[in-house]
């Protein structure tokens, strides 16, 4: 989920997406990838251990950043609100991250939640 402008609704659209798509008994992974105002944990009233940006740096697999939530069928990677994305120069390695949730062939969906405007970060989804 993308949008041009912050505050249109776009991580409640993707939990709302999320939670209906699990209802049908789809496995659904939800990946915070709001860099600016990571708050899909809020939404899904949890305190992951491990966050996205974990795994991007190397500190833990994509097995340890997935976390279960309250309702069945989805389960969350959760984001970092202001992490320094300049550090990270490559799209290999965010291109690797829907690989290798896919590769794990848990889920029926993966929904990306991104943040406002179509800057490089963004686009890189």
């Amino acid at each position: 989920m993308t949008s041009g402008k912050g505050g249109v609704g776009k991580s409640t659209f993707t939990a709302n997406m999320a939670y209906l798509l699990a209802r049908r008994g789809f496995k659904v992974a939800v990946i915070d990838a709001d860099i600016g105002l990571a708050n899909m944990q809020v939404l899904f009233d949890i305190k992951p251990r491990y966050s996205l940006f974990d795994y991007i740096e190397g500190r833990n697999t994509i097995e340890e950043v997935i976390s279960p939530t309250a309702y069945e069928n989805i389960s969350l990677i959760a984001g970092k609100s202001g992490y320094q994305y300049s550090s990270l120069k490559t799209s290999l390695v965010l291109t690797r991250i829907v690989d290798d949730v896919k590769s794990l062939n848990n889920f029926d969906y993966i929904i990306i939640d991104t943040g406002a405007g179509l800057n490089e970060y963004v686009q890189e989804f």
